[in-house]
């Protein structure tokens, strides 16, 4: 039976919480921390408040974790690693539990959670210099399950972030990729390497989102292309990680208790919540203007676990920088988050979501033009970058039409 110790790091203070353990049945339970219940702080405060007693989770939901706890739980790539780590460890992942996950991921995830014992101790890890190009041509055998020179970096340094593509965080220094636990001072960067079915050219287009989305007038990260034997790989800088220390960062999926898989999520909850946390309306603008964004510029995998929140050492809140934002069309080509009930939302909807939320009809319409103007840059940064033709002309096809539609 497992039983682990949850920190949050004030900045670089490092702060017991509480305790999880595995229970009978296949229940986790948790207890709050006493001296931590007597804090002002609320690490999840709509659904995972403080409380002196006991909380008892079933497995239905992010199995059996509170959504606190779920976002330091890895998913696609992430999960990937994270069993193939496991069974260099001897867990099975058949009986793989959600425990073991955040035993593993221990002090190395993202935001400002931790969790002790850790499954591996610091001097297991893999650390060194790394080369990207040599990372990209070791994804392929990890994927097949078979031998890789370079699972123990992936593992050590990518196991916690989300979402399909392949992805590390690495420190970089003078041109050059040391392992995040690295001597080494640097900066840490969320490194994505191309997916089985991403077209040719899909980090230069995220890096053309990325400036696009400067160019809107979003909060997003400071974003780079770097370059390996002449390929380009994209990256962004880690704003969960600042000189003072961690930032604590929660995803709208694990404030609300609900599974990312499930699409009853929409703006709307978003810049409601935003309200909440923030009682700030410059807060809930940001929303908006995420919202234009992926709408105009036709980002359809805008689920409840690719926004979030950030939090302060002294606890206050703020939406999060943006984050993977890049052309995505779904399957039935509609967005995972509606904005008033539409799934196909025109730029009349978007005005009328802003209003609903404050907004001057003026003000939206100025903060919606900004978003297409900065939107409507799509091919002269696509020809700066040389994205593939091919893929210039499907992703123009996608954007064009929002522009005028009412």
């Amino acid at each position: 039976m497992r039983r682990l110790a949850a920190y949050w790091y004030q900045g670089k203070t490092k702060q017991r919480i509480g305790t999880l353990l595995e229970a009978p049945r296949g229940l986790v339970v948790f207890e709050w921390d006493r001296d931590f219940l007597l804090t002002p702080i609320e690490l999840s405060p709509l659904n995972f408040a403080k409380s002196p007693e006991v909380v008892e989770f079933k497995r239905d939901l992010f199995e059996g974790l509170p959504g606190l706890f779920a976002d330091s739980v890895p998913d696609g790539w992430g999960k990937i690693l994270l069993k193939r780590g496991l069974d260099k460890s001897g867990v099975t992942t058949s009986a793989l539990s959600p425990l073991d996950a955040l035993a593993y991921i221990g002090d190395s995830g993202m935001g400002a959670l931790s969790f002790a014992p850790e499954m591996r101790e610091p001097n297991e890890w893999a650390d060194g210099k790394v080369s990207l190009s040599e990372l990209e041509k070791g994804i392929k055998p990890i994927l097949e399950g078979t031998a890789s020179k370079v699972l123990e970096t992936f593992i050590a340094n990518g196991a916690s972030p989300n979402g399909a593509r392949p992805k590390i965080i690495l420190k970089e220094s003078n041109g050059k990729f040391y392992s995040a636990n690295s001597s080494v001072k640097g900066d840490e960067w969320l490194i994505k390497f191309k997916a089985t079915s991403d077209p040719q050219g899909i980090g230069r287009l995220e890096y053309v989102y990325s400036e696009m989305a400067r160019r809107s007038g979003l909060n997003i990260p400071e974003t780079r292309l770097f370059k390996s034997e002449g390929k380009f790989y994209f990256g962004v800088k880690r704003f969960d990680r600042v000189p003072e220390g961690r930032i604590h960062v929660h995803t709208l999926s694990g404030l609300l208790h609900v599974n990312p898989g499930n699409f009853s999520i929409d703006y709307n909850h978003y810049a409601k919540v935003a309200q909440i946390l923030t009682n700030d309306v410059r807060e809930v603008e940001k929303v908006i203007r995420l919202a234009a964004f992926n709408i105009l510029a036709c980002n359809q995998d805008d689920h409840a676990k690719n926004v979030a929140f950030t939090m302060s050492q002294g606890g206050e809140w703020r939406v999060a920088p943006a984050y993977d934002l890049t052309y995505h069309v779904n399957p039935f080509k509609e967005h995972k988050m509606l904005l008033n009930g539409e799934g196909r939302p025109t730029e009349k909807n978007l005005l009328a979501f802003s209003q609903s939320f404050g907004i001057s009809a003026r003000k939206s319409k100025i903060l919606i033009d900004q978003v297409k103007e900065g939107v409507s840059t799509f091919k002269e940064l696509a020809s700066e970058f040389d994205i593939p033709k091919a893929l210039v002309k499907e992703v123009n096809a996608a954007i064009e039409p929002k522009k005028s539609r009412e």
